[in-house]
């Protein structure tokens, strides 16, 4: 199923499949996360789905959509995070001159980078158990512990 989906949706794997820590700068890096959620959510809107039509942003639907274990991660606040993820993202994206933290940059790239493993593993297996794994890891909880600070 994961060779499948990578066959039919590059796009919106890509971010995750072809992650090098260390290269490239947070900036490029959010980018291409948040591209991958747009194209994931998108391509689902295409479908017919309706939880593509959920929250205002699509990090915001993709967020909403991946349930309790991505809820866990953000302490209920992944409306939060959706919202400051895309500001980033539209931050970076539309006006350069701004400057960003790159502290701050980087958890929620990191966060929506999870977001997009637990979705996408979810699909592939069927099942929610890939989220409730990653969400229970020890990278999990200190990720969520620099989210806290974040928002």
């Amino acid at each position: 199923r994961w060779i499948e989906m990578c066959e039919r949706s590059p796009r919106a794997v890509s971010a995750i499949r072809y992650h090098r820590p260390g290269g490239g700068s947070i900036q490029s890096r959010l980018l291409d996360v948040a591209s991958a959620i747009e194209y994931w959510v998108a391509s689902h809107r295409r479908l017919g789905r309706a939880w593509p039509r959920q929250g205002k942003t699509h990090a915001e639907a993709l967020a909403l959509h991946a349930g309790i274990p991505f809820r866990s991660l953000c302490r209920g606040r992944e409306r939060d995070w959706a919202n400051r993820f895309w500001q980033t993202y539209r931050d970076v994206k539309h006006d350069p001159s701004k400057a960003i933290d790159a502290q701050s940059t980087q958890v929620l790239t990191l966060v929506g980078t999870l977001l997009l493993e637990m979705v996408a593993l979810n699909r592939c297996a069927r099942s929610s158990a890939p989220a409730r794994a990653l969400a229970s890891g020890v990278w999990a909880s200190q990720l969520q512990t620099a989210l806290a600070s974040v928002l």
